[in-house]
């Protein structure tokens, strides 16, 4: 709803206060909505001060989350792999191997 309302403060206080395993989610639903990446930096931005209140584990799987929305090519893997799943979801065929190989490559990237 905070995209649709085109406010830029809801938008940035909805990320603020997005649970972690909704973030890259409601990352790429901004930018493919046309935010501004100026917001989207600010607002993940300010999320990641709101980590500090976070157990250690779950800060930092937030902060990893948040370096993943801001790495292009991290991205740009991720969103080819939803692009796969829901082509293969659509058909009823198998994703492409090209599918699993950077599943698990973004899976490593995530581990280190």
């Amino acid at each position: 709803q905070a995209i649709q309302s085109k406010s830029m403060a809801r938008v940035r206080e909805a990320i603020t206060d997005c649970g972690i395993d909704m973030l890259k989610t409601a990352i790429e639903q901004c930018r493919a909505a046309g935010v501004p990446e100026v917001e989207l930096e600010e607002a993940m931005a300010a999320r990641a001060q709101g980590a500090q209140e976070l157990p250690s584990h779950e800060r930092q799987r937030l902060l990893r989350g948040i370096e993943t929305c801001s790495d292009e090519e991290k991205r740009l893997n991720y969103n080819e792999c939803v692009g796969m799943l829901h082509e293969a979801i659509r058909t009823g065929c198998e994703p492409p191997p090209r599918f699993e190989e950077i599943v698990n490559e973004l899976i490593v990237n995530q581990v280190l």
